[in-house]
């Protein structure tokens, strides 16, 4: 376009008048802009409301920013570039980024991925498992009521009236003297425990509860998976997390812990209060409620800082806690990350496989994606940033150089 013609445009902007066609093209012109003459920021001739409005579509769109120190800045912020060409091929949909000439996204077939839901089920310590309903976000546990969040009964749980459903106008105690709550790949769901304390599990993840703490000198649960932890605290009943080789110990807190499986460290980020955190395998010996009585195997965070438990080995660094819980709120957060470790939470999110074909370049990413699209737009926010191609057939992501 002509500078007359994104002026004009720019105007329609503003006034609120123009198109989604022409929004589509003014921030597709900007974003050509950017790639092409290799700058961060909108062009400077234009005068102060034109600047204004250019830089209010800069602050809201996807936009690539020039490589800093090896580091591709992927600076997303709430759309996907919008002039993106859709075309239908013989061997099924093509995405092309603007600017760029080859294909970085085949959907074999025209399928695509779409984001992970609300979902999980309950185990009960006899071994029935009950759904959860993906309609619902949460659940509250206590020893006499077992509902949802929005205080809604929960199908599958029932009193000895076989005509009540669990937590309906009959409160028969629940028959179990813990459970386990846990999401499939591609679920998510909240938890508010006896105490009150509300924890937010992410995909893939599980957490063991008793469904009282009455007569426990700990309020403890066993986490495997990522979980967000917003604690009630009760200093005479210290609440600890035990992972498969780490204990937490609130002091009024709220924290992130990040223990998967298939992950060889364990990420515990403080976001208020304060934490012991703990190595070694379980049974965690804890001795005292007392904090200040640890030893060679525990620190105490404080808020922004991250704990890592490698081989067993408990370090600590400064980190700003944004990018550990973005999950939480529904987005994807990293810096300085590879394409690997991206891909690792893409997998878990969208319940697919991933292939890597071909040798990859050592890039390192930084930036913010929703959780909510489809994962064909995810992977062409993170094609368009860097030379890489991806291929979808069926829940299988190739990637390629």
């Amino acid at each position: 376009m002509t500078k007359q013609e994104v002026i004009q445009i720019i105007e329609k902007y503003q006034d609120r008048n123009g198109s989604a066609r022409e929004d589509a093209m003014l921030e597709s012109w900007l974003v050509s802009y950017l790639k092409r003459e290799r700058v961060t920021d909108y062009p400077k001739d234009f005068d102060y409301r034109q600047a204004k409005s250019l830089s209010k579509i800069l602050e809201g769109s996807q936009v690539l920013r020039p490589q800093q120190n090896s580091v591709t800045k992927l600076w997303v912020k709430v759309t996907l570039v919008a002039a993106s060409l859709i075309l239908i091929t013989s061997i099924g949909l093509r995405i092309w980024v603007a600017g760029q000439r080859d294909s970085q996204l085949v959907l074999i077939n025209g399928h695509d991925i779409t984001a992970g839901k609300n979902g999980a089920t309950l185990t009960l310590a006899d071994g029935k498992v009950i759904k959860l309903s993906d309609a619902k976000k949460g659940i509250k546990i206590d020893l006499t009521s077992l509902r949802y969040d929005d205080n809604t009964a929960i199908e599958g749980l029932r009193d000895k009236s076989p005509k009540k459903s669990f937590g309906s106008e009959v409160n028969a105690p629940l028959q179990s003297s813990s459970i386990i709550a846990a999401t499939a790949r591609g679920q998510t769901y909240t938890l508010i425990l006896p105490d009150g304390t509300k924890v937010w599990l992410n995909a893939a993840s599980s957490l063991k509860i008793p469904v009282s703490f009455e007569k426990s000198k700990w309020r403890e649960v066993f986490l495997i998976g990522e979980a967000y932890f917003q604690v009630q605290h009760n200093s005479s009943q210290p609440f600890i997390v035990k992972t498969e080789n780490q204990l937490v110990q609130d002091i009024g807190t709220e924290f992130n812990i990040n223990a998967y499986a298939d992950e060889e460290i364990v990420k515990t980020t403080l976001v208020v209060g304060s934490a012991m955190v703990r190595s070694g395998k379980p049974p965690h010996e804890l001795k005292s409620a007392n904090i200040n009585e640890i030893d060679e195997k525990a620190v105490i965070l404080k808020p922004k800082q991250q704990s890592i438990l490698n081989n067993n080995l408990l370090t600590v660094k400064n980190v700003e806690p944004s990018e550990a819980i973005a999950w939480k709120d529904g987005y994807f957060k990293f810096k300085d990350i590879t394409i690997e470790q991206i891909m690792q939470q893409i997998s878990r999110w969208y319940n697919v496989e991933v292939v890597y074909v071909g040798k990859h370049k050592n890039t390192l990413f930084s930036g913010r994606i929703s959780r909510s699209k489809d994962i064909s737009k995810v992977l062409e926010i993170i094609a368009s940033a860097q030379l890489l191609h991806f291929e979808i057939e069926g829940r299988r992501i190739k990637v390629m150089q």
